[in-house]
């Protein structure tokens, strides 16, 4: 029977911990706890651990300064570090630590088990876990899919599909499923984050029973997400355009610019140009020009109002651009527009 140190600065992530190596197959008689590095030293001075699950970020001193120094101190003492998203690069600093694996955040069960099951030996888990994915190729993996999902690309997603299942090959059946579908929940999480919002995604259940079965599910997952995210995306960019037209409508009086309105919507100029011809079919300036004529219009039929009084109530500065740009959108003069509507006779 084996002991565990949990070293995490949050109490809570360090119970989630205990109570799924307590609840596991894992032949681990004592779970201890720490808050930080330092409290972990002494915690092993005292009586050392055959294993070590311990955060990346902790006040006092990190995961990687008490990876080196239980290494160093205990050299077989198996060593685990819990990582985040935003991790992969700063976890490189590890590599001659010793360290065996690393999990996830948030931390699931299988995840758990699947990395510490290799050094625990826990028989019929060790078993199933006896092939495993490479912390690398996994996290290479998740990459490619984050960026193929959120910019629609094939190649980046072909290639996702290509470097795991050229691993899924030598793996368990079971342990490839969890695998996919840890992968897929990170990813969801990932996403989310980058929208500001949660996407509400049920991943559909598996329910084959060989590779190319996953390799479908896989691939119909993938397409499920793509199409959450198409539309999401799809409904922001209307409310954004939406937000943007009422904007010009609201100043249209105003010496109102593409920048101007680019930035109130929060994108760049050229792209917010794109987007609103895409989702209006004409230009920012003829929109912002066909405002201001159906307000001019408005305002020529007040007949105490004089041409030169509404060239400057719709934001024109130059009457001569007023009167031109008023044929062109009605094809009258604004004193032929009168004239035909018996205004001011």
């Amino acid at each position: 029977m084996y002991s565990v140190l949990i070293v995490d600065e949050e109490q809570e992530d360090r119970a989630r911990l205990q109570a799924i190596l307590k609840q596991s197959a894992l032949p681990v008689a004592e779970v201890r706890e720490a808050a930080n590095g330092e409290e972990a030293l002494v915690l092993l001075s005292r009586n050392p651990a055959d294993a070590v699950i311990t955060d990346i970020h902790m006040p006092k001193m990190d995961g990687l300064d008490l990876c080196a120094r239980v290494h160093k101190l205990w050299p077989d003492c198996a060593l685990f570090m819990l990582v985040g998203y935003d991790d992969f690069e700063y976890a490189e600093g590890a590599l001659g630590l010793g360290i065996q694996g690393y999990i996830s955040k948030p931390v699931t069960p299988s995840m758990v088990l699947r990395t510490i099951a290799q050094s625990l030996g826990s028989g019929q888990v060790a078993e199933e876990q006896s092939s495993y994915i490479p912390f690398s190729v996994l996290e290479g993996a998740l990459q490619l899919l984050d960026r193929g999902v959120w910019e629609d690309s094939e190649p980046e997603l072909d290639e996702a599909c290509r470097l795991l299942f050229k691993n899924f090959g030598v793996c368990s059946l079971a342990y490839c499923r969890r695998t996919a579908e840890e992968l897929f929940h990170i990813l969801v999480g990932k996403l989310s984050q980058r929208m500001g919002y949660a996407l509400d995604i049920q991943l559909p259940p598996f329910t084959g029973r060989t590779h190319n079965e996953l390799y479908q599910w896989f691939l119909d997952t993938e397409q499920l997400i793509i199409r959450m995210i198409r539309n999401r995306k799809r409904n922001a960019d209307y409310n954004l355009i939406h937000m943007a037209k009422n904007y010009v409508k609201e100043n249209y009086n105003s010496e109102v610019s593409l920048v101007e309105v680019s930035r109130k919507v929060g994108l760049n100029a050229s792209y917010f140009s794109q987007l609103f011809k895409a989702q209006t079919g004409q230009t920012f300036v003829h929109y912002r020009s066909k405002v201001r004529m159906q307000k001019a219009m408005e305002f020529l039929s007040c007949p105490e109002k004089t041409v030169t009084e509404v060239t400057f109530e719709v934001g024109y500065r130059d009457i001569t651009h007023f009167i031109r740009t008023f044929k062109k959108y009605t094809g009258l003069s604004p004193s032929q527009f009168r004239l035909q509507n018996g205004i001011g006779l």
